[in-house]
């Protein structure tokens, strides 16, 4: 009788969608071929000043720039971060149910991982990395035995390790797209996105995501904005039904159209629909990119792990600056190079789910 393998727990965070979206959407891959991931939030073991002080960095944050791109030449101090309370509720938890097998996302879980190791340590953990380049949260703690590190983008090889897929996500070919862009600065809408595109050609459809209403823009011609749920807290309030926040159409000040999907968050909708997208160069949106086939045009990266992922952008040619493209005067032809560039290298991809799965079963 062949041993029942146990389903990782998917160790994640809301300190970037870049790294709680493909935590999400691989443990939705891994529920529909039976594997029950719990997907586990660093930001509900911290203290109540902590979160405090998360709630204020990303607001700050998307306010000043500068500010953001500073903090990510800072390291990580997580020696006041967590509840001791709330760790040990956890860890007990854990014990009980005889948990040992970890999927990480985020680096902000490698000391807990440490620390739980102490008292159980035949761990299993493996590591999922989007950026090409070394983010700090991903400080290497070496008390901590990785199994397996799954890095999507590896700046050294200069290639593209992997692929997400999404079923449910309807593809459409390039051809047959909207002459749009899908326009955003990350989950905390980070950067000059909205003043660098006011330069785009008046005929091409822009579609906007905007962080809150503090940076709504007037409508212009063919200019659509977007925003996510204000509402959606699974840091204080849970999921809910809710594992990605719903996306609403900005129809004037009072009237927002959202939108929601249990499987992926419905910028995909968009972007699978367009021609390029328009973005700081994050792991995500670099996974993005892929699962869609949509070239990315890059804005001012934010850190180290950023500027390695542009590039491997401009390497792999499945994208380019936004300057090189304004340079070509926004050609739709050389997007649909960099598009064709993307479908060849995806097809050649393995879906990393499947990667999980076999090392799960070794």
């Amino acid at each position: 009788m062949s041993k029942k393998i146990a389903a990782p727990k998917v160790l994640t965070s809301l300190f970037g969608f870049g790294v709680y979206f493909p935590a999400r959407i691989t443990a939705n891959s891994l529920k529909t071929v039976g594997f029950d991931s719990e997907v586990l939030l660093i930001e509900h073991l911290f203290t109540d000043a902590k979160r405090k002080t998360f709630e204020a960095s990303k607001i700050a944050f998307s306010k000043n720039y500068k500010l953001a791109k500073l903090a990510t030449k800072l390291s990580v101090d997580s020696s006041d971060m967590f509840d001791p309370d709330k760790v040990e509720i956890l860890f007990k938890r854990w014990e009980a149910a005889k948990v040992s097998e970890f999927l990480c996302f985020s680096g902000l879980w490698l000391d807990l991982l440490s620390l739980y190791s102490k008292s159980n340590p035949q761990l299993s953990v493996k590591l999922c990395r989007l950026d090409a380049g070394d983010a700090v949260t991903w400080r290497m703690n070496d008390e901590v035995a990785i199994q397996e590190t799954y890095s999507f983008l590896d700046l050294n090889e200069g290639k593209i390790n992997y692929k997400l897929s999404i079923p449910t996500l309807h593809y459409i070919p390039f051809g047959e797209r909207k002459q749009s862009v899908v326009i955003h600065g990350g989950g905390w809408g980070l950067g000059n996105f909205l003043e660098t595109t006011q330069q785009l050609p008046e005929n091409l459809i822009k579609r906007i995501l905007v962080k809150d209403f503090s940076k709504y823009v007037s409508q212009k011609k063919n200019t659509t904005f977007y925003m996510n749920d204000p509402n959606w807290d699974p840091i204080n309030n849970g999921f809910g039904v809710s594992h990605f926040p719903r996306l609403g159409e900005i129809i004037s000040t009072d009237t927002i159209l959202y939108s929601n999907n249990n499987d992926y968050h419905s910028a995909l909708d968009l972007i699978v629909d367009s021609k390029a997208i328009i973005s700081k160069p994050g792991g995500m949106t670099i996974v993005d990119s892929i699962i869609t086939g949509t070239p990315l045009i890059y804005l001012d990266p934010m850190g180290e792990n950023e500027k390695g992922n542009q590039i491997l952008i401009e390497r792999l040619k499945i994208g380019a600056s936004f300057t090189a493209w304004q340079h070509e005067k926004f050609s739709i032809e050389m997007l649909l190079e960099f598009h064709e560039n993307i479908e060849r290298i995806k097809i050649k991809l393995p879906e990393l789910t499947s990667k999980i799965i076999a090392d799960l079963k070794k």
